[in-house]
């Protein structure tokens, strides 16, 4: 992996199961393309996943990943909530980075 590679492993297993992984782009992106993903979302999806992942976006950043319970009382939701609308999110973010990695190819 390139220095301003990001790899998607961060989305969990379950996402990416989704999509066809025959012919399938690689899983390593710019850290353009996923600053421009999240650029995309919701003002609360993109909070949810950057306060999520916060590791994986910003490098290394120590005890700033939240948990559901954490941002549930932030946004005033459930745990249950903060976990659709994340999981929301990164289907959004997975569905712009797979298209554009397809455009390049």
């Amino acid at each position: 992996m390139r220095k301003n590679e990001i790899s998607l492993e961060f989305m969990g297993k379950r996402e990416l199961d989704r999509f066809p992984s025959p012919g399938a782009p690689d899983l390593e992106f710019d850290r353009e393309d996923l600053l421009a993903a999240l650029n995309g979302l919701s003002w609360r999806e993109k909070q949810i996943i950057e306060h999520r992942y916060a590791r994986a976006l910003r490098g290394d950043c120590s005890n700033c990943e939240h948990t559901l319970a954490e941002l549930g009382r932030k946004f005033k939701v459930t745990r249950a909530r903060v976990w659709q609308i994340e999981q929301a999110g990164l289907r959004k973010m997975w569905q712009h980075l797979y298209k554009l990695k397809i455009k390049r190819k």
